[in-house]
């Protein structure tokens, strides 16, 4: 691979021998690849990607197959690279994505939906949840809670144990403690017991789908590129 880069022998061998040692399979250096492990045939690309301190690197799924501790050494690897040159990589592992980048761009159905800094994955710069259960009907307490300002969205859900005749929600809520405060003010106010308030913290599949909403869909996969530089 060193040659077909254009080193000449000598460069070739002194490469090989670094990016060996870099991606950890210099003890594998005897084996014929196809006797390797998935893991380890994902360094051994990794390692060819390497050869010749290229400035650019482009990854593709570059930690699948690997175990947890393999994940993250590869991780780490990506991120010293930081400064030195500009890896792209694509991964549908999005905590992969908020660990390692610098720039995050989603990608829906081939179409740019959102970029910016790994914050952007973030729940927290997204519309947060609320549950809200109250001694209601269903239909009442959602007419409250559809005036109080934030309120995004109101979904239905099971009351649980011992919340028996009691209706509820799912609030999506744009916006901090303020819209929850406001959100129990609306309640009692209307003469309803509010029986529960909790916050709801969002995983990063869900702040994902909600930054590709409208944008996906349910036949074609998404997929989130993200770029360290």
């Amino acid at each position: 691979m060193g040659r077909a880069k254009g080193l000449d022998r000598l460069a070739a061998r002194r490469e090989g021998l670094r990016v060996m040692e870099v991606t950890g399979i210099g003890q594998r250096a005897g084996q014929l690849i196809k006797q390797l492990s998935k893991g380890y045939r994902q360094r051994v690309g990794l390692a060819q990607a390497l050869l010749g301190d290229p400035p650019v690197l482009i990854l593709d799924e570059p930690t699948i197959g690997l175990d947890p501790g393999q994940i993250v050494e590869i991780r780490s690897l990506i991120k010293g690279m930081a400064g030195q040159k500009t890896v792209v990589f694509s991964s549908h592992i999005l905590s992969e994505v908020a660990a390692v980048c610098q720039r995050v761009v989603i990608i829906a159905q081939g179409r740019l939906v959102a970029q910016g800094p790994p914050s952007l994955l973030s729940p927290e710069a997204q519309a947060s949840g609320l549950r809200l259960v109250a001694q209601a009907a269903p239909e009442r307490l959602a007419q409250v809670l559809a005036k109080v300002p934030g309120v995004r969205a109101l979904e239905p859900l099971a009351p649980a144990q011992g919340q028996e005749g009691c209706a509820a929600v799912r609030l999506t809520v744009a916006g901090g403690p303020e819209v929850a405060a406001a959100a129990a003010r609306a309640v009692v106010e209307a003469g309803l017991d509010l029986v529960e308030l909790t916050p709801l913290s969002l995983s990063l599949e869900e702040v994902f789908m909600q930054l590709t909403r409208g944008e996906a869909g349910p036949a074609t996969p998404t997929q989130a590129e993200a770029q360290a530089s």
